[in-house]
C-alpha cells in the first residue's frame, strides 16, 4: 500500500516520498531518479514493477527537485548521497532492515557512493550511473569551460528531461569528495549495472571501470541505447533487467 510522506536529511530539509510496503518481511528498494527528474517518472515505473513482485520500495525527490525543499542549483553529489543515506536511515526506524538500491544517472552516482558506505545494503541496481563525476566532468569540460563555471558561479546542467538548468560550482567543488570508482572496492552488495553503448552524456567507458572496481558487479550492455533511452523499448528492457535483479536477490534472502 502506497503511503505519501515526507522525511528529512542530515540539514532538517524535508524530502517528499512514497513508500510501499508489499511485505514487511521482503526487501525495500530505495530508488533514485536522475537529475532534474523526480520520483513520479523511472521511478515510480520501477516501485510498480517491483510492487507485482512482492517488493517494497520508497521512491524520494532528491533536494531541490519535484516536492522537495531546496534549489535545484544548489545540489551536489554529497547532497544526493545524504539524501540517500537519510532514506536509509529512515527505513530502519520503520524496522525495514533488509534495503537494495536503484539509481538511475545522478541517482546511480549517488547510490554508488551510498552502498560503498553502508555495508548492509543487500543490492544494488543502476542504469547509465556517472560512475565518477570528477572523471566525467574533467573528461567533458575543457580548461577554459571550468575557468568560466568558476568565475560566473553557475552553469547549465542537462536534465532528465531534455531541459537544463544552472547549477552551481561548488558542485565541481564538492567531486573530489565523493570519487565512485575509488570507493566502489568498499561496495559488498551484489551489483548490476546497466548502459547503453551510445550514451552522449556518460561514457560507456565509466561503468566499464566500475563494473572491474565492484567485487560482484555484473555490466549488461544496451546496444544502441542513449543516456536517457529514448528508445521506448530498451527503457523498457533496461526497467525490466533492474527488477529481475531484485527478484533474484530477494528470492536468496526472503
Amino acid at each position: 500500500m502506497e503511503e505519501k510522506l515526507f522525511f528529512t536529511n542530515s540539514k532538517g530539509n524535508k524530502l517528499a516520498a512514497v513508500l510501499n510496503i508489499i511485505n514487511k518481511e521482503s526487501l525495500t528498494i530505495v530508488i533514485s531518479h536522475a537529475f532534474g527528474n523526480f520520483k513520479d517518472g523511472s521511478a515510480k515505473k520501477l516501485s510498480e514493477k517491483l510492487e507485482f513482485l512482492g517488493i517494497n520500495s520508497l521512491r524520494f525527490d532528491f533536494y531541490g527537485h519535484g516536492e522537495s525543499e531546496g534549489n535545484i542549483s544548489d545540489i551536489t553529489v554529497s547532497e544526493g548521497v545524504d539524501d540517500i543515506r537519510s532514506a536509509i536511515k529512515f527505513l530502519k526506524n520503520r524496522d525495514l532492515v533488509k534495503i537494495g538500491l536503484m539509481g538511475i544517472s545522478f541517482g546511480g552516482a549517488c547510490s554508488i557512493l551510498a552502498a560503498a558506505r553502508e555495508p548492509s545494503i543487500q543490492s544494488l541496481a543502476l542504469r547509465a550511473p556517472v560512475a565518477d563525476f570528477l572523471v566525467r566532468e574533467l573528461m567533458f569540460r575543457s580548461k577554459e569551460e571550468l575557468n568560466k563555471w568558476k568565475e560566473t558561479g553557475f552553469r547549465e546542467f542537462p536534465k532528465g528531461d531534455g531541459t537544463s538548468a544552472n547549477l552551481s560550482y561548488n558542485f565541481f567543488l564538492d567531486l573530489p569528495n565523493n570519487r565512485g570508482l575509488v570507493e566502489a572496492f568498499n561496495i559488498t552488495a551484489p551489483t548490476l549495472i546497466i548502459h547503453g553503448d551510445q550514451d552522449e552524456r556518460v561514457p560507456f567507458i565509466l561503468s566499464e571501470m566500475l563494473q572491474k572496481a565492484i567485487p560482484n558487479a555484473t555490466l549488461n550492455v544496451i546496444e544502441g541505447a542513449d543516456h536517457i533511452f529514448t528508445n521506448k523499448e530498451q527503457r523498457e528492457e533496461s526497467l525490466n533487467d533492474m527488477v529481475e535483479f531484485v527478484r533474484s536477490i530477494h528470492t536468496t534472502t526472503v
